[in-house]
């Protein structure tokens, strides 16, 4: 009957040593869970930040790319402005100098006296043709038109050759300027 029982002792340390291996075994694959679970959320937690992190650089890489875009289409149209402006000067101050080439030509035919007598009408109907009124021409039209000038019976002054052409009248009495040279005609455009 000893032997029973120590057989029987000895069934139960291996059914509690089974027992006891049995739940630690499952103890272990409790926490090996636990573990897995953790560490995946920690994954989960670092890979949410590291995706964050990456769509904020993304995002700021995205408006430097837009900002330097603006930027240099900006300077890109100011450029294209400046030189369309210079473009147009330049043209614009040949034009210029071609109608003042013209001017000066026009100047030396017959059609101009006709021009400079209207000018100078048309600036003394402007002051009732007031005596006390001055006349100004150029120099090379005083020469050329002293006698049809001299007929206006009014003080006659000279002006650069630079004003091409025409006349200006100036009458102090009345506070009056009339420019009608061709020079400032031209200047105007």
């Amino acid at each position: 009957m000893e032997d029973f029982t120590f057989m029987d002792l000895d069934n139960k340390i291996k059914k509690f040593e089974q027992s006891c291996e049995r739940l630690a075994q499952i103890d272990a694959e409790k926490l090996n869970e636990k573990i897995n679970t953790e560490i995946e959320e920690q994954i989960n937690v670092e890979l949410t930040e590291y995706v964050k992190k990456q769509e904020a650089s993304y995002k700021k890489q995205c408006e430097k790319i837009v900002k330097d875009y603006n930027k240099a289409l900006f300077e890109y149209e100011v450029e294209c402005k400046k030189n369309v402006q210079n473009v147009k000067n330049i043209i614009k101050k040949e034009l210029k100098e071609e109608v003042k080439r013209k001017l000066q030509i026009f100047t030396e035919k017959e059609e101009y006296l006709q021009y400079l007598i209207k000018t100078i009408n048309d600036s003394l109907s402007v002051v009732n043709n007031d005596n006390s009124s001055i006349i100004f021409v150029t120099n090379n039209d005083k020469q050329k038109y002293e006698e049809v000038l001299n007929r206006y019976n009014i003080k006659i002054d000279v002006l650069d050759n630079d004003f091409i052409g025409g006349c200006k009248l100036k009458n102090d009495k009345l506070g009056v300027i009339i420019d009608n040279t061709l020079k400032t005609n031209l200047d105007e455009i």
